[in-house]
C-alpha cells in the first residue's frame, strides 16, 4: 500500500468521520500511517472457497431465516429430510421423502461458544450462509455462536438408498439429513474485548480502550427454558427445541449390486448405482436448464454500476455512512452521527468509467475540491471494496472499506 506523502496527509486529514475515515488513520507521533490502518481482507473467488469447503458434513444452520428453520422442523416431522446440498448451498426438497423417521436422543443442557475469526472458519462452519456473512466476520472482525445443546434427533435408519426415495424432486436429490442438534443459540458479530493501544482513528475517535460493538445476527430458543431439561426427556423442551446444527450424509446405491450391474428400465438413467427417472430438459421461453437448478431465468445477475451501497469505518463498526446517486453525475455520502446530532453530506459527482485490475467501476470525485477520487466496482465484481487516490490520478488505489447493501 503507498504511504502518501506529506502535502497529502494534510489534505486527507481534513476528512470527515465515516466515508474517508481510514485515510486520515495516524499513529500518535503522526506523520505515517498507523499499524492498525485499514488493509483489505484477504481475498479468494467465492466459487473457490465454497470447492474447498465443499459439502461439509456437519454445518450450522444459525444462519438461516427463522421461517427455513420452521420449514426444516416441519419437513422433519413428516420424515427424513431430504436435500439437494452442494458446497455453499442447501435446498430442501419438499416434494422428496424417505420413511426412515426421526428418533429423539435427550442429554443434559451443553452449553458452548464457537468463534469464528477468519474466512476459512467461516466457509468451515456456516457454509451455507457464508458468503453473506462475509461482510459481517470482516467488519466485525469476529462472529460467534452461544449455544445451549439439549439433545439431538437422529434418523432411525442410517444408510438411504436412492431408490429408497419417492417424490417428484428426488432425481436432485444428493443428500439426506440424518441428525439435528438442538436448543438455544444466540448468533451475533463482535467481541466484547476491549481494543487497546495508542493508535487513534482521526474523526471516528476509537481511541485506547475502545469497546467494540456487538451485533445480533439471529437468536432462536430461550436458554432459562433448556435448562429445565434433561437426559430423560422423551422430547425437546417447551421454546429450547431451535434446530442449530444439522448432519448430513450422501445418498447411498443399491446394496448388493455395483455400479456395472444394474439394467435400469427405458425412462430410467443409472445414477450413483441406482436407477433415477430421466430429468426433463426442455424448458419455456426466456428459460434454459441448469443443472441440479432445473429451469431458470435466461438473464444473468445483475450487473453493471452500483447506484447505492453501504460502509463502515474498519475501526468501528458503528460509525457508517450511506452512499446513493442523485442525478445522472452527481453522488451523496451521509455520515450518520449520535443522536441530536446532525448527520453530514459529503457530495461527490462522475468523473469516469474505468478498468483497474480486472473491475470495472466508476470514479467519483469528492467535492468541492476535487482532490480525492474514490473507486466504485460494478455489482458482481470479485473484489466489492470501495479504494480511493489522492491526488487524482495518481498512485496506487488504496483500501477504504468493504461495501454492503449494495443496489
Amino acid at each position: 500500500m503507498m504511504v502518501p506523502n506529506m502535502r497529502t496527509l494534510n489534505r486527507l486529514l481534513l476528512l470527515p468521520a465515516i466515508g474517508l475515515a481510514g485515510v486520515g488513520v495516524l499513529s500518535c507521533s503522526g506523520g505515517y500511517p498507523a499499524p492498525d490502518a485499514p488493509h483489505p481482507p484477504a481475498w479468494q473467488p467465492k466459487a473457490a472457497k465454497c470447492q474447498v469447503k465443499a459439502s461439509q458434513a456437519k454445518p450450522l444452520v444459525v444462519e438461516w431465516p427463522a421461517e427455513d428453520r420452521a420449514a426444516l422442523e416441519t419437513q422433519a416431522r413428516r420424515g427424513l429430510v431430504v436435500v439437494r446440498y452442494d458446497g455453499c448451498e442447501m435446498e430442501l426438497l419438499t416434494r422428496c421423502a424417505a420413511q426412515p423417521h426421526y428418533e429423539y436422543a435427550a442429554n443434559n443442557p451443553q452449553m458452548t461458544t464457537e468463534s469464528i475469526r477468519n474466512d476459512d472458519e467461516l466457509y468451515a462452519a456456516v457454509p451455507i450462509g457464508a458468503a453473506k456473512l462475509e461482510a459481517k466476520l470482516h467488519q466485525f472482525g469476529q462472529l460467534n455462536v452461544n449455544m445451549t445443546i439439549v439433545g439431538r434427533w437422529e434418523a432411525a435408519k442410517g444408510d438411504v438408498l436412492r431408490s429408497e426415495l419417492r417424490g417428484a424432486e428426488c432425481d436432485r436429490a444428493t443428500h439426506v439429513i440424518t441428525a439435528m442438534s438442538v436448543g438455544a443459540f444466540t448468533f451475533y458479530a463482535g467481541a466484547e474485548d476491549a481494543a487497546g493501544g495508542q493508535a487513534s482513528v482521526v474523526g471516528v475517535g476509537a481511541g485506547a480502550n475502545a469497546t467494540r460493538t456487538r451485533e445480533n445476527l439471529s437468536q432462536a430458543g430461550e436458554p432459562a427454558k433448556c435448562a429445565k431439561a434433561t437426559d430423560q426427556d422423551k422430547q425437546p423442551v417447551t421454546n429450547c427445541s431451535a434446530v442449530i446444527r444439522v448432519e448430513v450424509a450422501a445418498l447411498g446405491a443399491t446394496p448388493g449390486r455395483t455400479s456395472a450391474e444394474v439394467q435400469c428400465p427405458e425412462g430410467t438413467v443409472k445414477q450413483d448405482g441406482a436407477c433415477a427417472p430421466v430429468s426433463d430438459r426442455s424448458c419455456s421461453a426466456g428459460m434454459h436448464f441448469a443443472e441440479g437448478r432445473g429451469c431458470v431465468p435466461d438473464y444473468a445477475e445483475p450487473t453493471g454500476p452500483v447506484r447505492r451501497f453501504k460502509i463502515c469505518a474498519p475501526a468501528d463498526a458503528t460509525k457508517c455512512s450511506d452512499w446513493f446517486q442523485t442525478g445522472s453525475e452527481t453522488w451523496n455520502e451521509v455520515q450518520y452521527k449520535a443522536e441530536g446530532q446532525s448527520d453530514r453530506i459529503i457530495r461527490f459527482r462522475f468523473s469516469q468509467r474505468i478498468e483497474t485490475d480486472g473491475m470495472r467501476g466508476t470514479v467519483l470525485l469528492r467535492l468541492p475540491e476535487e482532490a480525492i477520487e474514490v473507486f466504485v466496482p460494478d455489482k458482481q465484481s470479485e473484489r466489492m471494496w470501495v479504494r480511493f487516490r489522492s491526488p487524482p490520478g495518481a498512485g496506487e488505489w488504496q483500501y477504504l472499506a468493504e461495501m454492503t447493501n449494495i443496489e
